[in-house]
């Protein structure tokens, strides 16, 4: 999968045979624990918060998903169950390929053309430290993070914006956004 590290974890039930490969979201999820246990050493009643909920990061991992499949031109592993045989059974792989497509597209859709981290919206101050800074739109953060695997402070430098908790939450909460539109939540009040 793009943006995957080399780095494992157990993810079966006990910690047992299956093995997961960490992504972005996991290396996300890693440091936000991270972050919440200095939270909890000085605040004991501090809760930990999610970066992402299951639906976001399984929506990111299928989008992903579906993405690899569409370039490598395998689409076993992007829930088209059937096989795709010679003999008259099957379901001919052009059709799972198109339908793939399809899918991709319509989820790129959902995604909208709205604007990730508006420009007009922070002051030049706290955006790019005297830099041009480059709006990021919801389906570049989108991308930028489910498919090329990069985290929000890399986005944020790849676009040109000043690396700050503020920028990265700004950047996160739209994310988040964009993968609940991409789930069907939230699609009437979705940013043109």
């Amino acid at each position: 999968m793009p943006g995957t590290t080399d780095k494992y974890q157990h993810a079966g039930w006990q910690k047992r045979s299956v093995m997961h490969r960490c992504d972005v979201f996991d290396t996300m999820r890693a440091q936000a624990l991270n972050a919440h246990a200095k939270v909890k050493a000085k605040n004991k009643e501090a809760v930990f918060e999610e970066p992402f909920n299951a639906g976001q990061v399984s929506m990111a991992r299928h989008y992903a998903g579906l993405y690899e499949g569409l370039q490598s031109g395998d689409l076993r592993g992007a829930s088209y169950g059937e096989r795709v045989s010679g003999g008259g059974g099957g379901v001919d792989a052009v059709v799972l390929r198109l339908a793939a497509r399809q899918e991709f597209e319509a989820l790129e859709r959902k995604v909208g053309r709205g604007v990730a981290m508006p420009m007009r919206k922070v002051r030049p101050s706290k955006r790019g430290e005297g830099r041009v800074c480059k709006m990021i739109s919801d389906l570049d953060a989108v991308r930028a993070v489910c498919l090329l695997g990069l985290s929000m402070s890399e986005v944020l430098r790849k676009y040109d914006w000043t690396v700050s908790s503020r920028n990265s939450a700004a950047l996160r909460a739209a994310l988040r956004e964009a993968l609940d539109r991409m789930q069907g939540y939230g699609v009437a009040s979705a940013r043109k």
